[in-house]
């Protein structure tokens, strides 16, 4: 998982390091509405539902092929995690702060103004809370079950309108994890989520 890390990282640098010069600069803020993918004998009987968080970011876009289809390198702070109802109706869940570092391909779809996005990305767990049977938040202490690098994916439709060098888009993602994020005897755990975001575009 290191070198996994490593390797976005040094991706991320290099946009910085290379002769590409990006195209536009922009931001994006939105919700991100998140669940977990598990094997865990404990949560058998539980509904696990969906938490919902903000997260936001800064992103460029270097054209491949013109402007049909461009490489956008992110960076994104984001809010994961579950919650749950026990059986004597307290609402427990866990909340987990994570940064993402991506590289997405961005394809136009030619006539309408709308595009596809899809990619890889690598999430550093940086910190998380649960909650206690009193419905106290409780900060996370990260064992060796906790695996805090994770390998992702995400795929997405987006909606812009540009007026000159400024363009506004809407988006929503579906994202998944390739590895798990908690392992333990016969217990495991899985991101997954959709993100829906609003954004602005600066440049060409």
């Amino acid at each position: 998982m290191k070198k996994m890390m490593i390797f976005f990282v040094a991706l991320a640098l290099s946009f910085s390091a290379t002769q590409l010069h990006a195209q536009r600069y922009g931001a994006r803020l939105g919700l991100t509405s998140a669940n977990i993918s598990f094997e865990m004998p404990a949560f058998d009987n539980i509904d696990v539902q969906n938490l919902t968080g903000m997260h936001f970011g800064l992103a460029g876009e270097f054209n491949l092929v013109g402007e049909m289809l461009r490489i956008v390198p992110e960076l994104t702070y984001t809010k994961r995690g579950f919650k749950y109802t026990t059986t004597g109706d307290v609402e427990m869940g866990s909340t987990y702060n994570y940064l993402e570092i991506a590289a997405r391909l961005k394809g136009k779809i030619p006539l309408v103004p709308v595009y596809a996005i899809a990619g890889p990305q690598y999430s550093y767990l940086l910190s998380g809370t649960t909650t206690d049977m009193d419905g106290n938040s409780v900060d996370i202490e990260f064992g060796d079950e906790y695996n805090r690098g994770e390998l992702g994916m995400n795929v997405g439709l987006g909606v812009e309108l540009g007026i000159g060098p400024i363009a506004a888009y809407a988006e929503a993602r579906y994202g998944f994890a390739v590895n798990n994020f908690y392992e333990f005897e016969t217990s495991n755990m899985k991101n997954t989520y959709w993100m829906f975001s609003l954004g602005v575009f600066f440049g060409n």
